[in-house]
């Protein structure tokens, strides 16, 4: 996770603690997803179609990082 945490925020050291509540349900605010640049959504994209991962692993991570991509704190 430490690897993935750094490459999709840009080298930023991964958090001790993530915490996110289950099934990747949340709700965001066209303003707080406008905070990130196209690029950085297209990379997450790229990452999620290019890792050897499998889809459950890879999906599971994206859950555990939704919060953490629209701006909230790595543990709420």
């Amino acid at each position: 996770m430490v690897e993935i945490w750094a490459l999709l925020f840009d080298g930023a050291m991964a958090p001790e603690r993530i915490g996110v509540a289950c099934c990747s349900q949340f709700a965001v605010s066209r303003e707080q997803v406008r905070k990130r640049s196209k690029e950085e959504y297209v990379k997450y994209r790229k990452w999620l179609l290019e890792t050897p991962m499998d889809d459950e692993t890879s999906g599971r991570v994206l859950e555990y990082l939704w919060h953490v991509m629209f701006g909230r704190e790595s543990v709420e």
